[in-house]
């Protein structure tokens, strides 16, 4: 299953984690991973293009990757929409759960 967590620091979303792969299909051919790994791929792009900082991390021995950017307000906000969307969808291959973090 794929574990997403969701960060938040007075309500809103500073750091987004998934470790895990979905287990929907094999490694290279799992529609939910894909979905995942290109989403993160994305909200990097954006962050980038608009010049806002953002702290990459990167595990692919375990499958796990880590965003974290203070000023990234709507981009993590719609992340976390099409997150719950695939949690929906796929209800035994993706998981997401919110963390509040004390300033």
């Amino acid at each position: 299953m794929t574990r997403i967590t969701l960060t938040r620091r007075s309500g809103r979303i500073v750091r987004i984690e998934a470790e895990g792969h979905s287990g929907y299909a094999d490694a290279g051919e799992d529609i939910v991973c894909a979905a995942v790994t290109a989403s993160f791929r994305l909200m990097c792009a954006q962050l980038e293009a608009r010049g806002i900082g953002v702290k990459v991390i990167s595990d692919d021995r375990r499958a796990f990757l880590s965003l974290e950017a203070e000023a990234a307000g709507h981009i993590f906000a719609g992340f976390e929409a099409f997150a719950r969307e695939l949690c929906e969808e796929y209800p035994k291959n993706i998981s997401v759960t919110e963390v509040e973090q004390n300033a």
